[in-house]
């Protein structure tokens, strides 16, 4: 994939969080990642389209499995999870997962945090 495909698909990402998540689900959201909740984070891309993939498991050992699939040329992003909240709208799984795609900026950690969190580097670049 191309820079310009990375930073389309990055760049969607972004708007889809800030445009479309509430803050009180950004908050729940951010706690999960920082609490290592996020596993089997899997990217599929071809040019401008990505589909992420993931697991979040939460305190009472449910697993939810978010996806994000992302159209960076049409500006489009939808998302499917498997828990209650996502028949009402936006989850905190979804944004979970979409937190670290979309880079480390939207995410408040200290610049170390990609060595105790491995799978956030993969936040920093959609390339394999």
């Amino acid at each position: 994939m191309t820079t310009d495909n990375d930073a389309q698909l990055k760049k969607c990402l972004h708007e889809f969080i800030q445009d479309s998540i509430p803050e009180y689900i950004l908050d729940d959201a951010k706690d999960l990642v920082g609490t290592d909740a996020v596993q089997k984070v899997n990217f599929k891309h071809d040019g401008p389209y990505c589909e992420i993939t993931g697991n979040v498991v939460c305190e009472d050992l449910q697993v939810f499995r978010p996806s994000i699939s992302v159209a960076a040329n049409e500006g489009s992003v939808t998302y499917l999870c498997n828990c209650n909240a996502d028949a009402y709208g936006r989850c905190k799984h979804v944004a979970a997962l979409a937190l670290p795609a979309a880079g480390p900026i939207l995410l408040v950690f200290p610049s170390d945090a990609a060595d105790d969190l491995p799978w956030l580097r993969l936040g920093k670049s959609l390339t394999p």
